[in-house]
């Protein structure tokens, strides 16, 4: 009965990482080398030069 608790809780890891990593494959932007980012709307306006940044849509807006 242990090794079952600890599968599931292996399990439910899991399953959390995969959910975190499609979201901020999702809603990370980046900015290259020729464009930079704008990021405005929550949170005030944010320029980005290099780097990323986190833009939800529902938020932020971003612009090149």
């Amino acid at each position: 009965m242990v090794i079952l608790g600890w599968v599931l809780a292996i399990a439910v890891e899991v399953v959390v990482i995969a959910i975190a990593v499609l979201f901020l494959n999702r809603f990370y932007r980046k900015s290259t080398r020729d464009i930079a980012l704008v990021r405005t709307g929550f949170g005030g306006q944010r320029i980005l030069i290099s780097g990323g940044c986190l833009a939800l849509p529902f938020l932020h807006k971003v612009a090149c």
